[in-house]
């Protein structure tokens, strides 16, 4: 069974098909060079327009991640709201009380509740800016208390804010209404 060509490779014995459009292709590249292809041509002397992009395969893989661990983090964390099975110590000082008035209350349940189905609609990669929109103040409340009452644990906090940022900045097309200054 043949390989399939792929049009960012250079084959210099003969000129390639772009898998995208189907035009004639051919390298501009010296015979002895090896690797990626520099450039593509049409025979006619235009370039195919489909031109490998290495920044967007990159983009979409740190974007595909991200979404990944960013949702497993809010699915596990916000269904030990619920189920309990990380055991860990209550801190103490204002972050142990800041703890007790959650639990106390059952505040706990519904922050875990949104944890949950933003983490969920990352995992199942449905209805994404909405997910990104519910964890965002999950994300910041999460800095905050980190940055004023316990500091352990920050640095755990800040990668998943970046990562968070990371799917913001992906999905910021959909985010550009809330942007506009003045409402028509």
């Amino acid at each position: 069974m043949p390989v399939p060509r792929m049009p960012w490779r250079r084959d210099p014995s003969r000129a390639g098909v772009c898998h995208v459009c189907g035009s004639v292709v051919q390298s501009n590249a010296r015979s002895g060079d090896s690797g990626v292809l520099l450039a593509l041509q049409r025979k006619s002397g235009g370039g195919c327009p489909h031109k490998f992009n290495f920044w967007g395969l990159r983009m979409k893989v740190a974007t595909f991640i991200a979404r990944i661990l960013v949702g497993l983090v809010f699915v596990v964390f916000g269904s030990n709201a619920f189920l309990n099975f990380i055991h860990a110590p209550l801190p103490t000082g204002l972050a142990g009380e800041f703890f007790t008035v959650l639990f106390q209350s059952h505040y706990v349940f519904f922050v875990g509740g949104i944890q949950v189905l933003g983490g969920a609609l990352l995992l199942a990669n449905r209805y994404v800016p909405l997910g990104i929109t519910l964890l965002g103040p999950v994300i910041f409340n999460i800095l905050l208390y980190h940055l004023l009452l316990d500091h352990t644990g920050g640095s755990v906090a800040v990668v998943v804010a970046i990562l968070w940022g990371i799917l913001f900045y992906r999905y910021r097309q959909n985010f550009a209404s809330l942007f506009v200054q003045k409402a028509a």
